[in-house]
């Protein structure tokens, strides 16, 4: 812990365990550094985060004397206990899919841009666009046509927190019984949005490569949603000959199609490709990015691309929209972006989930032997698990600290995201003996 940090502490729990009283002085920042034998530059730093909390208050030429009563004391003590009880735990492997690479994410260049929108008070005293920060929609306009395609213009983009917060204003503008179809998807936040809106849904049978086109035809559909990077059975980047007859068949009965391009673009087992809205020349494809694997979970920017056809529709109900994604994070994204940041941020990704994937590709090879197959997209190897006791896997995992997923169907994912590059190999053996264990 800092040495600020150290004082801090020391200050605040004398506060709250009542040493310290309401309007009493604390001793002065000279005194402070005799007594716990550190700087002025340190007493200072945790003076100020004291004052910044509201447990003390500066007063100018005199000194700095505790602020705060006793039911605000209470309400301390109270949010102390919670952070507690709902402490983050810690694991020694993680391998659950949700999971990014911390390491690679540069945080000091983050908060530089973060800092540089708070510096201007001017963008941080209107809402912003319901659309979505102009800015940004320049520059994600350009990123999504040089690394995956994709063809728009600003106007045409909308920017929200999340792709399903962007679903449910798209599936607003929608024709009453409109039908969609979609494949199945184990936890699929987008068939929950369209359920929440009563549309039929008419599930699209897959194959090893992705939607069965057999299948497709027997069924009369207004849209067909699907995640381009991970199709069918065996979880696949969609296929040339794929997009090609879904776009001919598409356009052929009038179709739209929404594509959700999850991670696309973080391409390190498979050659780079585009996106199937840049294939689309009739116009029926509407497109959906977002950024939570490629940046931060935590920052939540995602953006769609409408089509003209519902682009128009917007427009004319867009002012009963309000912005749903931060607009202090919009504009450092903008910045982040336009500087350069965000395509070196994923060469650098690519690299590493290159050499991590290789890594967990040979020790899985090696110690599980077991059915498995690569979901690119979702950073992880899903695997078949016949005659395992299920419960006592995960409850074996968890007295070992190893975070899993759930098991579904009897298929475990593990991601190789949050590993170092060195933990692997281990976690895979330790993993592969209690599956071992767990065998019935």
């Amino acid at each position: 812990m800092k040495k600020y940090k150290i004082v801090y502490e020391k200050y605040k729990k004398d506060i709250l365990e009542g040493f310290l009283l309401n309007h009493q002085a604390l001793p002065s920042i000279r005194e402070s550094c005799q007594l716990l034998k550190v700087s002025q530059t340190t007493v200072e730093h945790a003076y100020n985060k004291l004052v910044m909390e509201g447990y003390i208050t500066n007063k100018p030429q005199i000194g700095y004397f505790v602020d705060i009563d006793e039911e605000r004391i209470q309400l301390h003590k109270q949010i102390d206990q919670y952070q507690i009880h709902h402490e983050v735990l810690s694991y020694t492997y993680d391998f659950r899919s949700q999971t990014v690479s911390q390491d690679s994410f540069e945080m000091k260049v983050w908060k530089r841009y973060l800092k540089d929108v708070l510096d201007n008070m001017a963008n941080m005293s209107t809402y912003g666009d319901s659309q979505g920060e102009y800015v940004l929609r320049e520059a994600l306009c350009q990123y999504a046509y040089n690394v995956r395609g994709v063809l728009c213009h600003p106007d045409q983009i909308l920017i929200g927190s999340n792709y399903q917060s962007l679903l449910f204003i798209l599936c607003g503008l929608f024709e009453k019984g409109t039908i969609i179809g979609m494949e199945y998807q184990k936890n699929s936040q987008a068939k929950r949005v369209f359920e929440s809106y009563g549309y039929q849904i008419e599930m699209i049978k897959m194959n090893n490569d992705g939607i069965d086109m057999n299948d497709l035809r027997k069924h009369d559909i207004d849209v067909l949603y699907i995640n381009s990077a991970s199709q069918g059975l065996k979880r696949k980047p969609i296929s040339h000959q794929l997009k090609n007859d879904l776009l001919s068949y598409t356009q052929e009965k009038n179709i739209f199609i929404i594509e959700d391009d999850y991670n696309g673009e973080l391409t390190y087992a498979s050659k780079d490709r585009y996106a199937l809205q840049g294939f689309s020349h009739n116009d029926n494809v509407i497109y959906c990015g977002s950024f939570s694997r490629l940046l931060l979970p935590s920052l939540r920017i995602s953006y769609l691309v409408f089509n003209k056809h519902y682009y128009q529709i917007y427009q004319q109900l867009k002012k009963q929209y309000g912005p749903t994604a931060s607009k202090l994070e919009q504009l450092a994204f903008a910045q982040y972006i336009v500087d350069g940041y965000l395509q070196k941020h994923l060469k650098k990704l690519k690299k590493e989930y290159r050499e991590k994937n290789k890594y967990m590709l040979k020790a899985i090879q090696k110690y599980i032997p077991y059915p498995y197959y690569l979901d690119e997209a979702y950073l992880c190897y899903h695997i078949q698990l016949d005659h395992i006791n299920e419960s006592q896997l995960m409850q074996e995992c968890q007295k070992q600290h190893i975070a899993i997923n759930s098991i579904h169907h009897h298929i475990l994912s593990i991601s190789f995201a949050s590993l170092q590059l060195s933990e692997i190999e281990n976690a895979i053996i330790l993993l592969s003996q209690i599956i071992k264990k767990s065998s019935r």
